[in-house]
């Protein structure tokens, strides 16, 4: 997984600062939605929603990297075939 490791920063910069806030403390730093919406003066639905939004993306980017890598012949490890099957499974019924 070294180019995707190499491509997840840009990712994540890709993202608002709004969207990285959010991820940072919900994921990296485990912090629950009602904590933060505290912190931020937002109540935990919008949290939720906002960090589910920013989840979407981060996934949508990860799926076109993964397709460019498996189009470009760059075998896929089996998480990654799996990540590709359940994203594109979701997309069909969008």
């Amino acid at each position: 997984m070294g180019r995707l490791n190499q491509r997840f920063p840009k990712i994540l910069d890709k993202l608002s600062d709004d969207h990285k806030e959010i991820i940072f403390n919900t994921i990296v730093r485990n912090m629950s939605t009602k904590a933060l919406g505290d912190i931020r003066g937002q109540t935990d639905r919008n949290i939720r929603k906002v960090r589910a939004t920013a989840v979407k993306k981060i996934h949508k980017a990860l799926l076109r990297v993964l397709q460019s890598r498996e189009e470009n012949g760059i075998p896929l490890t089996p998480n990654e075939k799996e990540f590709m099957k359940n994203a594109l499974d979701d997309n069909k019924g969008s």
